[in-house]
């Protein structure tokens, strides 16, 4: 199928904001060609929401946010998703001119599952997270027309409900390609160290907070506070309160790659713990580390083998992780810069997308 002049409409269990995560730069890049309805969350459950209209919000040309209300509550689980999802759908075939979209792109098994299931509208089922234990995963990838998963570790578990899976992996924006050779390194800040992503419990402050106990180290975290303990947050506060230690909260793309760009490293620490979603966690912020010159050292697998050692660490062991670190800001870790360039060019969103509609 050829991507241009569709209808497409993008379910994501995150909301349209400033912090873009892989469904919004999806929905970015399909809506230069194509015209592109972003269905995010809906807006909080009342009993009133039966006298709300749905509210199409236009941000480009080609793209429009679709603001909407749930008439039953999400509580009531697999019968609510049916009832909204055939409520939402008649607000949206008025929406698209009493026209079906092309494709629905699922980038979550929440909702939208009983959207134009009508034998002409193709439906992508786009794994970017570990919906494993979500009860209406296998429905999606049974019902897909092709499942897409960001992950090796997710292909086995998708292939037995779906021969229809393909493998594509995070992906990054072509501007930051086009500029990767201009990003110089002798205008980073030595000891400039960044922490990027959600703030949550499964992070490593323990590991996190002997970094910024070495001499020398400058420790930006970036990334929206999500701590729900006490304690966690008294730990993060306490950590956050160093001079050197700067905290912005969620930044969009183009402030935090600015910052990645004058910042020597890039740090990945979570937790380990027999739980299987703490070991598969997105690489898409070692992609932001890398398409800014910066090695990455992390203590969970990255899934880009071909970097290994050329300009990814990847070290489990605490106290190693902390001798790479001394290493790092010493300036001895390698970055391959040409290994580095031909691996993100060939993750470039027009390649993803492309990779994916040839298999559509």
């Amino acid at each position: 199928m050829k991507l241009a002049d569709k209808r497409i409409l993008i379910t994501s269990d995150e909301p349209w904001t400033h912090v873009w995560h892989t469904q919004l730069y999806y929905a970015d890049q399909l809506s230069i060609a194509n015209e592109v309805f972003f269905m995010g969350p809906p807006y909080k459950w009342s009993p009133s929401n039966i006298f709300k209209k749905t509210n199409i919000e236009r941000i480009t040309e080609g793209l429009s946010i679709i603001n909407y209300n749930n008439i039953l509550p999400s509580a009531l689980k697999r019968s609510a998703v049916r009832v909204n999802d055939w409520f939402n759908e008649s607000y949206m075939y008025k929406a698209f001119n009493k026209h079906v979209p092309d494709i629905v792109w699922h980038f979550d098994p929440f909702r939208g599952f009983w959207m134009f299931r009508n034998g002409k509208t193709k439906h992508i089922y786009h794994v970017i997270d570990p919906y494993f234990d979500k009860p209406l995963d296998p429905f999606f990838a049974r019902n897909a027309d092709l499942v897409v998963v960001t992950s090796p570790r997710y292909l086995e578990h998708y292939q037995q409900f779906n021969s229809n899976t393909i493998c594509v992996p995070q992906g990054i924006d072509q501007q930051l390609i086009n500029n990767f050779y201009d990003i110089h390194i002798n205008t980073k800040v030595i000891g400039g160290i960044v922490l990027l992503g959600s703030i949550t419990e499964k992070v490593n402050f323990a590991l996190i907070t002997e970094i910024s106990d070495l001499p020398g180290v400058r420790l930006t975290i970036i990334g929206p506070d999500m701590l729900s303990t006490e304690h966690s947050k008294k730990v993060f506060s306490e950590l956050t309160s160093r001079d050197n230690v700067h905290y912005t909260g969620p930044l969009p793309p183009d402030q935090f790659n600015d910052l990645l760009k004058i910042n020597q490293f890039g740090v990945i620490a979570y937790k380990h713990d027999e739980e299987m979603r703490n070991e598969m966690r997105s690489p898409l912020k070692v992609i932001s580390y890398l398409a800014n010159h910066m090695p990455v050292i992390s203590n969970i697998e990255c899934e880009i083998p071909n970097l290994i050692d050329n300009a990814i660490y990847q070290v489990r062991d605490h106290e190693t992780y902390v001798k790479m670190v001394i290493k790092a800001i010493k300036g001895e870790l390698v970055f391959n810069t040409d290994k580095v360039y031909q691996y993100l060019d060939s993750i470039s969103y027009n390649r993803l997308i492309e990779k994916i509609t040839t298999k559509l």
